[in-house]
């Protein structure tokens, strides 16, 4: 037990989410409970818990999580002191995780002030900073709650009031203070002004000859500001070289203001980084930025930079939301262009009549992605840690035995849909596909517990029985890969585990658009007829109009694609 211990808790220093804490150090409080041994005393219990709870303490920021945990180490009291038939010791008050909390909550009481008001006199601050000190917190370290106080209700007034405190007290600010006032300015910008933020930065940069990462996102946060925003390459630059990702609010500054200040090559070259680290949920404050830099350019050099947007959009298969096709139809319209709101239906736009394409995968791209899911899950030795070498072994013979298939069918995620186990759906969906394709090569990947019901079914697949334990969508996705791009995939699993792990932002792309391919989903009991054109934006072949899928606010999950579309043709053009 105690070298369980100790090595449980040197893990949870690896562990920052809360509930992973709280249920491991239940689970030990249960072995030491079952395991009573006189030599197990219960102050050294006692201890250990308090040990696990406070390793996490400090990385916890809401009140509720802190409660918790003061909570957890009462409750240990009380059933350690139980089970173990030893007096209850240790008051609440003692507690450093409690303790901890009190001083987490201290200024709480002050929230009025930090809100509504403006300014406090001398008197009323050392108030404030009174009730901190008493709960142990350090001068310095009262200054920065305050400040984060006033971080949290934006009130910069009120900052710049507690900073002229201090200088009437000849105290100076230390740089956490001023890293946290310097961000406050940049969310306040039009108050605060530019030449006040420079000198900020610049008394930032005296004090503190390198940055660590925090300081450098506030860094980019501030300059891009100012008209001095091309110093916050450095920064950039910096946070990449220490492995770290450029946070999408850096991002979205940079783009805005290269935008702005029509440095497109600029602006272009971070969206790219932008879309290689996957924050596609930002994608609509990047396009509504460019497209207001496009409203700030002349009528002659409008059409050639939305063009432009499309093509982006077209290139990374992304599509906007509704914000974004308003403002996009709005400056088309005033290019002349005639837009309208139209639907796909099998592929043809309702509006034009014009047939839109399937982007195709090319042989070279499906070989290329074929090899890097067989690189991350065979040589890594992924599947080794959810599956086990001989089932793997059989499962590759079936598969040159009997493959290419045609299909390939999860039957675990088939059953299990909308939430609900329906076994009798994967009979369902057999027979819808061998209705539409009676040649078809079948390929069912199930669970060793569903052996004897789908045996009872006698449906005319193959199938392959996995351990309860072992990672079937693996099978799933080799099977696929295995029988050449005509296969078609019938599973709701959105695979996204498989493709964030992909290297490349090229991979992703290529990974995603043969899902679209070959992915058939089970929505509500029935199978859904695949997709009859690739849904992202296109041009038409004499380049004269586009056609821009966008999410009208109907999307209810991440794998759906939006219905709506944007049919934008130049006046030029006529209808069919």
């Amino acid at each position: 037990l105690p070298r369980f211990t100790d090595q449980l808790i040197m893990n949870l220093q690896c562990i920052t989410r809360v509930s992973a804490v709280r249920s491991i150090s239940q689970r030990w409080l249960t072995v030491t409970i079952v395991n009573k041994k006189p030599r197990v005393k219960f102050q050294q219990c006692y201890n250990n818990f308090v040990t696990i709870r406070n390793i996490s303490c400090n990385s916890l920021d809401t009140h509720r999580d802190q409660s918790l945990f003061s909570k957890d180490i009462t409750k240990c009291r009380t059933v350690l002191s139980r089970s173990l038939c030893t007096p209850l010791i240790g008051t609440a008050e003692e507690d450093p995780v409690k303790d901890h909390v009190r001083r987490k909550v201290v200024f709480d009481r002050f929230n009025d002030h930090f809100r509504d008001k403006s300014n406090l006199s001398s008197s009323e601050w050392e108030v404030i900073l009174a009730a901190g000190v008493e709960t142990g917190l350090t001068t310095e370290r009262c200054d920065v709650r305050i400040m984060k106080a006033c971080l949290g209700f934006s009130n910069y007034k009120l900052a710049t009031n507690y900073l002229s405190h201090m200088q009437q007290l000849q105290r100076t600010p230390n740089t956490a203070l001023l890293g946290i006032y310097m961000e406050l300015c940049t969310n306040n910008y039009q108050e605060c002004g530019e030449e006040k933020l420079l000198a900020l930065y610049d008394q930032l940069c005296t004090r503190l000859p390198v940055f660590d990462l925090t300081m450098s996102q506030r860094a980019v946060s501030a300059l891009c500001c100012t008209s001095q925003w091309q110093r916050s390459f450095q920064y950039l630059t910096f946070i990449k070289r220490i492995g770290s990702k450029i946070s999408a609010k850096n991002l979205s500054e940079i783009m805005k203001v290269a935008f702005g200040a029509s440095e497109t090559e600029t602006g272009w070259r971070y969206f790219d980084i932008f879309c290689e680290q996957q924050y596609s949920d930002y994608i609509n404050n990047i396009c509504l930025s460019y497209l207001d830099y496009c409203k700030t350019l002349d009528k002659s050099k409008q059409e050639a930079a939305v063009v432009e947007l499309l093509q982006k959009l077209h290139e990374l298969r992304v599509f906007p939301d509704r914000s974004t096709a308003r403002l996009l139809h709005h400056l088309l319209t005033g290019l002349n262009w005639n837009v309208a709101r139209t639907s796909i239906r099998r592929g043809v736009c309702e509006k034009c009549g014009e047939k839109l394409q399937f982007a195709s995968i090319s042989e070279q791209k499906f070989d290329d992605l074929r090899e890097t899911f067989l690189e991350l899950v065979l040589k890594n030795g992924d599947i080794y840690r959810g599956s086990d070498p001989t089932e793997w072994r059989n499962f590759n013979n079936l598969l040159e035995d009997c493959g290419p298939f045609t299909h390939v069918c999860d039957a675990l995620n088939i059953s299990y849909n909308n939430g609900r186990k329906e076994i009798s759906l994967i009979k369902k969906v057999i027979q819808h596909i061998i209705r539409l394709h009676p040649d078809a090569n079948i390929l069912l990947v199930c669970r060793q517990h569903q052996k004897k019901l789908i045996t009872s079914m006698r449906l005319p697949v193959r199938t392959y029985y996995v351990a309860n334990v072992s990672q079937d969508d693996s099978y799933t996705l080799y099977a696929a890969l295995h029988s050449g791009l005509a296969v078609k995939v019938v599973t709701s699993d959105l695979l996204r585990d498989h493709m964030f792990r992909m290297r490349s932002a090229e991979m992703r792309r290529t990974f995603r658009l043969w899902r679209q391919h070959c992915q058939l989903f089970v929505k509500r009991g029935q199978l859904q007829a695949p997709a009859a054109c690739t849904t992202m934006s296109q041009q038409s072949q004499d380049g004269k109009s586009w056609h821009v899928p966008y999410d009208d606010g109907s999307i209810e999950f991440s794998h759906e694609l939006p219905q709506s579309w944007l049919c934008a043709r130049q006046q030029s053009v006529r209808r069919r």
